[in-house]
């Protein structure tokens, strides 16, 4: 009983941490918005506001490597229970200065001696995780039925998260310009959309971790949320 006791504990300290890691980044995309409010009073209202438009682009760019960030970390701590045949998907992590995924043999395991199975475990699922990225809803599903998690609940968030999916591949990878050569120009962006992904960004990972711990149901999860953002204004701001 004592064991598994201190099991329990060790996963909502783990949780927690995790609820830690995500406020301090969401609070970062806050602190975004702070930022235009030093600038000289006498500037342009057009240029100001294609400043903030800009300063919105970051946000998206942010918010979703907060989600990526936070569901990677997620699924780090239940890829390691997982059964053989989910750990078969996972290749072992070749040690520096090359670092690459490699598919098994006798002389990898020859260069990871010294080493216990449950640490060469560990080191694979993180090189793994790492290395990878959420570009659709449907990449998530899968990610999470491989840890055995029940993703029926939270496809209700799917829509919103793909549209913030989209908006950051377009912002990352063409600058968020449409149009033709001749009449290009920059897609508009209102901070509505952001608020909005946000609030859907948070449910979604408040519901999740409700599913990793079951008896911590969403309201305290919440509730530890608020209570640790709160703490978090209180203290010093990062630089």
């Amino acid at each position: 009983m004592a064991v598994e006791d201190k099991e329990k504990k060790d996963l909502v300290n783990r949780i927690n941490d995790i609820l830690d890691r995500f406020i301090l980044n969401l609070n970062r995309i806050k602190n975004l918005l702070s930022f235009p409010k030093g600038i000289d009073a006498k500037i342009d209202e057009k240029k100001y506001r294609a400043y903030l438009r800009e300063i919105y682009r970051a946000m998206v760019v942010l918010l979703h490597a907060s989600f990526e960030d936070v569901l990677r970390e997620i699924i780090r701590l239940k890829l390691g229970e997982c059964s053989e045949d989910v750990l078969n998907a996972i290749p072992i992590v070749e040690p520096p200065p090359n670092g690459k995924r490699l598919k098994f043999s006798l002389g990898i395991l020859s260069r990871h001696r010294g080493k216990s199975i449950e640490q060469l475990i560990q080191e694979s699922i993180n090189d793994f995780l790492d290395r990878t990225s959420f570009n659709s809803c449907k990449q998530i599903a899968s990610m999470l039925e491989l840890i055995s998690i029940d993703v029926s609940t939270l496809r209700k968030y799917f829509p919103k998260l793909d549209k913030m999916i989209l908006r950051r591949h377009q912002i990352v990878h063409k600058a968020d310009l449409i149009g033709s050569l001749d009449k290009l120009h920059s897609a508009t962006i209102e901070p509505s959309e952001i608020t909005d992904w946000a609030l859907t960004v948070g449910a979604f990972i408040t519901e999740l971790l409700g599913l990793i711990h079951p008896k911590m149901t969403k309201d305290t999860i919440f509730k530890n949320l608020l209570k640790r953002y709160k703490r978090l204004e209180k203290s010093t701001p990062m630089k």
